[in-house]
């Protein structure tokens, strides 16, 4: 492994519970807010209550755990040695505690022993160990700083995620920043050294990866980085010992194998989540199938296999809706709430009851008792979920406190059944349940969800209180005219007043005097939207001015930035009696068959196949980007019409007509495409088309049979034109008999066209209608020729006789007698 080698889970685990003494963290008092706020009569007030609160994220460090609460605080607990908890101590916490100065957070994240959260304005903010730079502070190069510090240079930060000993994060330009520890490559900029520790090999400040610019997503691993871009694709840079990024590479472990640039995960086209673990990688795909590579020791590639895999791998049996990949385990949320999870047991990372070293190749049964989960996380050996009512679960190894259920353990193993370790998930105290009050309801009311409705003139206690701990602050409801402001929606803004008395945000009430005018802006978060005004009889997006004679109420609704959609229309154009049908590659379009359309965000790649029906076939595309053979490729970048053209199948029928001799005739179909065909002719036929020969033979001529006919009747002939066909019609010439009879003694010859007739030994034959034969008679001995009858002949000259039909002709002898 060159000349670092990598301190494995295990080992990080020993030696962290051989430095560190368990510690338990006093119980923590409740703030409610806004304080001491005043309101008018029927005007309303949102309180929150910090202390204890609903999560609304969560991510997981190596041995420590962190959660993000509605009101933009954060909370961690677990392994502290390094200050990763950002409460200002290095005293290990079993519950959760809040971090130094931290409010207003959009997202927090956890890596091997150091946090980073990202605000609205897009800075970001580290704390925990900064031995390489990993808190982007160059001024704090040490072991441990337990509160948080600003990361230099990154003011428009979308996303950040903590690695080992590294952390990157999205400017927003869609490429990537790194900064931290890079004996792997994993800051991505071309560069690496294996030396531990040595200057050369860590950035204390961010340095942009190379050639990525599409970025959406970003996750870091151990050693290593993983980016998802815009287009579905996956490229990871840093350590690539098991396979972890994805590229195919030939592995041999423990041989070091790095990628200091981006390579490009091999297979994933349409991924739109990614999660990188410290040796794998798992991602969720469009279809909601998810897909795992790296490290696989037991099982944690979820495959059915133990085998490092360099390429992704599917995970069997479930769709999930969230991912999250840990040391030695994974775990997926699905859509019905439910977890699974696969891989390494020995702490009880299943978080289903299983005996403790039972792992699991596959997904395991679902998590004990969670059904209402919206997103997961992995630690080193332990696993948290949230849940739909912003509480949360953990479960797995609880050494530090990292479950955060109020107690502490060594980490000893066997564990199950013991406080080192929880089997099935646990809550973690002090997150979610606070029950509000209000000491006089006759002034204001409260609902469970700390919304204050004022009812009369006074003042009232407002009390949260959850677990024995408890805050309050006292709301005052005047007569006053009151302006508040509330904001809306799924997005992030600033709502001011022209006289600076309202900052919504921090201020979202001021009191007025009757009569008097104010006017509000709105200014959305980078990534959301403001959307408009309703209430005070406000609209639109522009400014809002109210004037004051009662307690008015503004609403502002921000929302979340998304991208323009476009309508593909896909039209089916049939030729005659031909059809087919059009299915695109995600089913938005399936099996147009007239007209149809579907919506895509702009850019999104589509790609159109044309079937033809039975007996039709496809004869081309028009409005695409590209064409290959029956599929279309269309970019939406606007709104786009293609247009698949079909026609019926068509087969050649070929006519022969055979005539045998001086036969003749012809062949007539019904439809006239053969007409009066005397030798070879041919037709073209939509597939399925029934087709009717008529032979007629010429004067003289018979028809004497088909062949290549479907049926026959006498001289029709049907076919079917299900493929090309030939039909043969054959005509003969007619044949007529010529018989000769003679009276009397002597002899009868034809002496044209042939010497057939030679009465006595041949008296008829057979010629073609309308062949001139002459008759001559020739008397015996003492006898006279007396004449002809029949055929038209009389006298005693030669017979000429024309064959139009059988005849019969009579050649009399006459004896002459005796001297």
């Amino acid at each position: 492994m060159n000349s670092k080698t990598k301190l494995s889970v295990a080992t990080m685990v020993v030696a962290l519970a051989c430095a560190l003494t368990a510690g338990e963290v006093a119980a923590q008092t409740i703030t409610v807010a806004p304080a001491s706020p005043t309101i008018a009569v029927g005007q309303t007030q949102q309180f929150t209550a910090t202390g204890v609160g609903t999560a609304t994220a969560i991510d997981m460090g190596a041995f420590h755990s962190c959660a993000r609460f509605q009101d933009g605080t954060v909370r961690c607990w677990g392994n502290n040695v390094s200050g990763q908890l950002g409460d200002g101590t290095q005293t290990d916490s079993s519950m959760p505690v809040a971090v130094v100065g931290i409010t207003g957070a959009a997202a927090v994240t956890g890596g091997g022993f150091h946090t980073c959260a990202r605000f609205p304005d897009g800075t970001l903010q580290c704390w925990g160990r900064n031995n390489a730079g990993q808190l982007g502070d160059p001024a704090t190069l040490r072991e441990a700083v337990t509160t948080p510090v600003r990361v230099t240079g990154i003011t428009t930060a979308t996303a950040v995620s903590a690695g080992g000993f590294h952390t990157c994060a999205l400017p927003g330009d869609g490429t990537v920043r790194c900064w931290g520890q890079n004996d792997y490559g994993q800051l991505g900029n071309g560069t690496s050294d294996p030396v531990p520790d040595s200057p050369s090999t860590f950035n204390p400040t961010p340095v942009t990866v190379s050639g990525i610019t599409t970025a959406v997503a970003i996750s870091a691993g151990g050693w290593y980085t993983c980016a998802l871009l815009q287009n579905g694709t996956i490229r990871c840079w840093g350590d690539n010992t098991y396979g972890q990024l994805g590229d195919g590479a030939t592995i041999a472990p423990p041989t070091v194998r790095i990628a200091s640039t981006p390579v490009t995960v091999s297979g994933i086209t349409t991924a739109v989540a990614i999660d990188a673990g410290i040796f794998h990688v798992c991602a969720l795909l469009q279809d909601g199938s998810a897909r795992c590579w790296g490290r696989n020791g037991d099982g944690r590639l979820g495959n059915g296999s133990t085998a490092n895999s360099s390429t992704p791998t599917a995970v069997p049996g479930v769709n999930p809706v969230a991912l999250g990949a840990g040391a030695e385990h994974a775990c997926a949320v699905l859509g019905d709430g439910t977890v699974r999870c696969w891989g390494d047991n020995n702490w009880g990372q299943l978080g289903n009851g299983s005996p403790e070293g039972t792992t699991s190749t596959i997904p395991a049964a679902p998590a004990t008792g969670i059904t209402t989960a919206i997103a997961t996380s992995a630690g080193a050996e332990h696993n948290c979920v949230l849940l739909r009512d912003g509480t949360v679960r953990c479960w797995g190894n609880n050494n530090f406190g990292r479950v955060g259920v109020g107690t502490t353990a060594a980490g000893t193993r066997p564990c199950l059944n013991s406080p080192s370790c929880a089997f099935s998930p646990v809550a973690v105290d002090g997150i979610g349940g606070v029950v509000w009050t209000s000491s006089d309801t006759t002034v204001a009311t409260i609902d469970a969800n700390g919304l204050a409705t004022a009812r009369g003139p006074g003042s009232t206690t407002i009390t949260a209180a959850s677990g024995g701990r408890s805050g309050s602050t006292v709301l005052t409801v005047a007569t006053r005219p009151t302006l508040s402001v509330v904001r809306e929606g799924t997005g992030g803004g600033t709502v001011r007043s022209g006289d600076g008395r309202i900052v919504c945000g921090a201020t979202c009430a001021a009191d007025y005097a009757s009569g008097s005018s104010a006017t509000l802006t709105a200014t959305a978060d980078p990534g959301s939207t403001f959307e408009g005004w309703r209430g005070g009889g406000c609209a639109g997006t522009g400014a809002c001015t109210v004037t004051l004679s009662a307690s008015t109420t503004v609403f502002a609704s921000f929302g979340v930035f998304r991208p323009a959609t476009f309508t593909l229309t896909v039209t089916v154009n049939n030729a005659g009696t031909g059809s087919g049908t059009v299915t695109s590659n995600d089913g938005g379009i399936n099996n147009c068959g007239t007209s149809c359309s579907a919506s895509y965000d702009s850019g999104t790649p589509v790609t159109l196949t044309a079937r033809p029906a039975t007996g039709s076939i496809f004869t081309g595309w028009s409005g695409c980007d590209a064409v290959s053979g029956t599929t279309c490729t269309v970019t939406m970048n606007a709104a786009r019409s293609v247009t698949a053209s079909f026609a019926r199948q068509r087969f050649t029928l070929t006519v022969a007509v055979n005539n045998v001799g001086t036969g003749s005739g012809t062949v007539t179909s019904n439809d006239g495409g053969i007409n009066n065909c005397g030798a070879s002719c041919s037709a073209s036929y939509d597939s399925g088309t029934p087709v009717t020969l008529t032979a007629r033979p010429a004067t003289g001529s018979i028809f004497t049979g088909w062949s290549g006919c479907d049926t026959v009747s006498g001289t029709t002939c049907t076919v079917t034109m299900n493929a090309a066909r030939s039909v043969t019609a054959i005509f003969a010439p007619q044949t007529f008999t010529l018989s000769v009879t003679r009276q009397g003694n002597g002899t009868v010859t034809s002496i044209s066209p042939d010497g057939r007739i030679d009465c006595g030994s041949a008296c008829s034959a057979s010629y073609n209608s309308g062949t001139v034969v002459t008759l001559r008679a020739t008397p015996g001995l003492l006898y006279a020729f007396a004449g002809w009858s029949g055929g038209g002949c009389s006298g005693t000259g030669d017979c000429v006789v024309t064959l139009r039909a059988n005849t019969t002709v009579t050649a009399r002898f006459s004896f002459l007698g005796l001297f």
